[in-house]
C-alpha cells in the first residue's frame, strides 16, 4: 500500500472550488453577487505564491460562520453535487481508480477549508483529507482556524501530522499530484 496525495483545485477539479462555491451561494441567495468580486485578485496572488492564506480563509468562510450545522451540511451537500462534482477531471477519476485498484490510500491535501473538502472527498469515495481546519463550537463554524493550513510548506507539515496520526513513518512508493507552485513542497516530499 502506498499513499497517493492529491491537491484538489486545478488537480482533481477543473477550476477552483471557491469560485464554484461563490457562484452556487450567489445562486442560492446566501451571498450577494458582489461576494465573488475579490476572487480574481486572490487567484492572482495564489498563483504567484504570495497569497496570505489566512486572510483568504477569513474571507471565504464568512457565508458559513454562525450557520447551524444541519443547514451547513445540507448546503454543502447540494453545492458539491451540483457545482463541484460535474467539474472533476476525467484524468483525476482515472488516477483515483488506479490507486483504488492497487489498494493505495488516496488523500486530498489542500488549503481549501475542511468542511468543503470532507463533503467533496465523501462524494468521490476519498475518506482521507488534509485541509484547512476550521474551528467548530456546538457544530457551528466560528471563522477561526483550528490548526495549520496545508498551503505551500504548510502542506509538508500537515502531511507529516497525517502520517504520525495514522502510524506511518514515511511515504515509500508514494505518489503526489498537483498543479501549481504551491504544491511544489508536497511534490518534493
Amino acid at each position: 500500500m502506498s499513499l497517493a496525495l492529491f491537491d484538489m483545485d486545478g488537480t482533481l477539479v477543473d477550476g477552483d472550488t471557491n469560485d464554484m462555491a461563490a457562484a452556487f451561494l450567489t445562486q442560492m441567495g446566501v451571498v450577494d453577487a458582489g461576494f465573488a468580486a475579490p476572487l480574481p485578485e486572490y487567484h492572482r496572488r495564489f498563483y504567484a505564491g504570495t497569497l496570505s492564506i489566512e486572510d483568504f480563509i477569513a474571507y471565504i468562510v464568512t457565508p458559513f460562520v454562525g450557520m447551524p450545522g444541519p443547514r451547513r451540511r445540507a448546503l454543502l451537500h447540494d453545492m458539491v453535487q451540483q457545482a463541484v462534482l460535474p467539474n472533476v477531471k476525467p484524468g483525476a477519476r482515472r488516477a483515483l481508480s488506479f490507486h483504488a485498484a492497487r489498494g493505495d490510500t488516496a488523500v486530498i491535501v489542500t488549503s481549501t477549508v475542511d468542511y468543503l473538502v470532507q463533503e467533496f472527498g465523501a462524494a468521490l469515495g476519498v475518506a482521507h483529507v488534509v485541509a484547512a481546519p476550521m474551528e467548530l463550537e456546538d457544530d457551528v463554524i466560528t471563522g477561526r482556524l483550528a490548526g495549520t493550513v496545508p498551503y505551500q510548506q504548510g502542506k509538508v507539515a500537515a502531511i507529516h501530522a497525517y502520517l504520525k496520526a495514522h502510524g506511518l513513518d514515511g511515504l515509500p512508493g508514494g505518489y503526489a499530484y498537483g498543479d501549481s507552485v504551491n504544491d511544489l513542497p508536497m511534490m518534493q516530499l
